[in-house]
């Protein structure tokens, strides 16, 4: 979890995924030493887990700062021959503390494989524990210091082990001699120390080195710029720049000649970055607000009572004063930002008109019952150049379908629905608003999207109105008086002409007009499947509103690799194909590698052709079930939980502690294994529609009811999850002992392939469609080993033969 959150700080989502797989990777390829005759143990040596702890905890910090100071520069891969070798080294790097640390569990799982339940269900119990761990320590120690807490608990962990080593006689003499035992003990205890003053106090060395191409990093290299604050929590790092440069109003209109009032930038994560206008509650500051495009909706609806959605800055909220809104009701998922804003930014927020509410829009709206005049969803992002579909797997459950249904029940008769969004060419994501909105009113009963839109553009926004009802004659003749006198171009309004748009900011075909009248006309689904990029609106089930990628895009993305400013060019998506690929190769020699070192062993080993077959088929398939129901509800949640780490970790505690619990309670009843993969096919079919029915309820809760019945629901499927592998390990152990570690290997192995996979199917189909496939694979893992299962039972777990008889 900590290096999810460094990475996304360093440099972006696609990297923090990349470090999951390679953690997955790290634990299959253990499997695969483990069967090396030199690392072959068939009795527990704590002493051997002991050393995998500690090298765990080196290569924890050492992956951290190789990460963090190799020039590895991923704009420069389409180019620089070089990067591909230094992709490799932090690949390398950072699967090393997972090898390590699935070195020592997986040779505790060999060798005490009939306990294998035990070893198993403590193992995710700790997983789980450290999954809150990290939660709790990252607002305290902040990213670098929780990645050497982390190496901290691998020393502590070893010298538990290595402390166990001695014999009775040797412990007797340790109480006599007290002395022998300090001695003895006194390099953990020093490497214990020295790990906690890092943690505590991270020398600038550790500091997190981000992407030269992030906002904040940009930001910083202008001559006068100074960072004036940096402060963490669980799930974002929030900066506060100044610096002459910071000059930032989308859209504004190109009649406005004045000068802004001084700002200072707010980034998340070093990204993104917002303009803080420092205000001085006077009106004449706020001047500018009159010629931005979001002043629109205000003059449709004076004193209108706001919801803000999500501003981040404070821009936003300076335009609803400005305008005269009666009442501001701000909705902001980051306390932190919250908080830089009213030490920066002035008098904004503490303007008597506004009220603030920390917390997710969706969950804020579904347990209130308030109605407004305008729902403004702020463009809180950066620019973004989707030509390439970089930031094609970012989720973002503000922009479904379901989302926009639930700000426009909570609009009065006659409110407006605003969206602004960035100008892209061709246009993209300003295509897909107007598509939601059309797929949202649809739902609507009695609503006629013909008559209830309207769009505009500026040199740089485009904007969105959305009301509740029909437009009337005179807002329709405000609309193009406001845009008129502002120079923004018309996009659609009931009754526009062709020659009515494209009047100033003009392109030699006007896409953004005739795109809308598309999606608007009777063959828009003939428009969205001709278009070049991915426009189907995006749902809670399918939450990627920035993913436009198609395949047919790949030629023209491929030519452009080092030739634009956009690096990725439409790869984001392609990036997945390539790690595939990748994992792909790597999989395959992890697996087939312990079988060529071992053939004689194997041939050896009480098991057929057909039946080692069944094995590798079982845990290929249990390792690709696990992640398939995994990874999307690690997304799905964070509607609930409100952000990603709080998903990321809620979902894995409670799927690993339950898993562990599962282990543990039915790892010794052979029996079940057959009733319990056909219940978690069946579980994992009906899960998405479950998970439907009680959206509308969990979202109307409070954050502790949705945390609590977040775990609440996870706990029986982790618990039935946890159950498969440990029985499959006492299947293998009885047929074939020798198999284990290569059983865990493959597991290991599928597990990887199975991230990939997973995520690129929750971008391609959808959540829903995942989890099916996860139900399928575990349905036929049952296939695979029930026939070895119901064999080992009958011959040897009913006292006939001993499950040591043929090793």
């Amino acid at each position: 979890i900590a290096l999810i959150r460094l990475f996304s700080v360093a440099q972006g989502y696609h990297y923090a995924f990349l470090a999951v797989s390679l953690a997955l990777l790290g634990f299959g390829a253990s499997g695969s030493l483990l069967y090396l005759p030199v690392l072959r143990r068939h009795q527990p040596d704590l002493r051997f887990a002991g050393l995998a702890s500690a090298a765990f905890a080196v290569a924890c910090l050492g992956g951290y700062l190789a990460a963090n100071y190799l020039p590895f520069d991923s704009y420069r891969l389409g180019w620089d021959s070089r990067q591909p070798l230094y992709l490799l080294v932090l690949c390398l790097a950072l699967a090393l503390p997972f090898l390590f640390s699935g070195l020592a569990l997986g040779h505790l799982l060999s060798a005490l494989a009939r306990e294998a339940e035990i070893v198993y269900s403590w193992n995710l119990a700790g997983s789980g524990a450290g999954c809150l761990a990290a939660v709790l320590a990252l607002p305290v120690l902040a990213g670098a210091g929780t990645v050497v807490f982390a190496s901290l608990l691998g020393i502590i962990a070893g010298w538990f082990f290595w402390s166990g080593v001695r014999s009775r006689e040797e412990r007797a003499e340790d109480r006599r001699c007290g002395w022998r035992l300090a001695g003895q003990s006194a390099p953990w205890f020093v490497a214990v120390a020295g790990l906690l003053v890092l943690a505590l106090r991270p020398p600038a060395a550790l500091e997190v080195r981000m992407s030269p191409y992030k906002a904040l990093s940009l930001t910083l290299h202008f001559p006068d710029a100074r960072l004036l604050s940096t402060r963490w929590n669980a799930y974002s790092r929030v900066d506060v720049a100044e610096s002459s440069s910071i000059r930032s109003a989308p859209g504004i209109s190109l009649a406005y000649g004045k000068p802004f009032p001084p700002e200072l930038g707010l980034t998340v994560d070093g990204d993104d970055l917002l303009p803080i206008v420092r205000w001085d509650g006077s009106d004449r500051q706020l001047e500018f607000t009159s010629f931005l495009p979001g002043a629109l909706p205000y003059h449709l609806r004076p004193e209108a009572r706001v919801l803000l959605v999500s501003p981040r800055g404070n821009l936003d909220l300076l335009t609803a004063l400005g305008q005269g809104a009666r009442q501001v009701q701000v909705v902001e998922t980051n306390p932190l930002a919250l908080e830089a804003v009213r030490v920066y930014g002035g008098k904004a927020f503490f303007d008597p008109r506004v009220q603030v509410q920390v917390e997710g829009s969706r969950s804020f709206l579904a347990g209130s019952g308030a109605t407004y005049d305008l729902v403004v969803l702020a463009l809180a992002d950066s620019y973004r150049p989707v030509s390439s579909g970089a930031y094609s797997l970012l989720e973002s459950y503000s922009y479904t379908v379901d989302a926009f249904q639930e700000y426009y029940q909570h609009l009065r008769p006659g409110g407006f629905l605003v969206a602004t969004r960035w100008l892209q060419w061709p246009p993209s994501e300003e295509l897909r608003a107007v598509a939601t909105a059309i797929a949202m009113l649809d739902r609507v009963q009695g609503a006629e999207p013909v008559r209830s839109l309207a769009a505009y553009r500026t040199f740089s926004t485009f904007g969105l109105l959305v009301k509740r009802g029909e437009l009337a004659p005179e807002e329709i003749a405000s609309i193009r008086e406001f845009c008129q006198e502002r120079g923004f171009d018309l996009v659609y309004l009931p009754g526009l002409r062709p020659e009515e748009s494209n009047l100033f900011n003009v392109y030699p075909r006007d896409e953004h007009y005739l795109g809308s009248a598309a999606i608007l006309s009777a063959d828009r689904s003939g428009f969205l499947k001709r278009y070049q990029y991915e426009l189907s609106p995006a749902t809670d089930t399918r939450p990627f509103f920035f993913h436009f990628f198609r395949l047919s895009q790949t030629p023209e993305v491929l030519d452009r690799l080092g030739k634009t400013w956009q690096p990725f060019g439409g790869s984001g998506y392609l990036v997945l194909l390539a790690l595939l690929a990748v994992l792909l190769v790597v999989s395959l020699v992890l697996i087939l590698l312990p079988l060529a070192l071992a053939r004689g062993r194997l041939a050896r080993a009480r098991v057929g052709p057909g039946r080692g077959l069944r094995l590798v088929v079982y845990f290929l398939l249990l390792g690709a079930g696990y992640m398939f129901i995994e990874m999307p509800l690690l997304q799905q949640f964070i509607l609930y939980l409100g952000q990603p780490v709080y998903a990321i970790a809620g979902v894995l505690f409670a799927l690993l502690v339950a898993s562990g619990l599962g282990s543990l309670v039915l790892g010794k009843k052979p029996e079940a294994l057959t009733p319990v993969l056909l219940l978690l096919g069946l579980v994992a079919v009906a899960l998405p529609q479950a998970l439907s029915w009680l959206s509308p309820w969990l979202l109307g809760q409070g954050q502790a009811v949705r945390v609590v019945s977040s775990v609440g629901l996870l706990l029986p499927l982790g618990f039935i999850m946890g159950v498969p592998f440990p029985l499959g390990i006492k299947v293998t152990d009885a047929l074939a002992p020798g198999w284990i570690p290569w059983a865990w290997a493959a597991n290991g192995c599928a597990s990887v392939l199975a991230s990939v996979l997973a995520t690129m199917a929750n971008v391609t189909w959808g959540f829903s469609w995942t989890e099916v496939g996860a139900g399928l694979f575990y349905l036929l893992g049952l296939v695979a080993i029930h026939p070895l299962a119901r064999t080992t039972w009958s011959t040897e777990w009913n006292g006939k033969r001993s499950p040591r008889h043929s090793a």
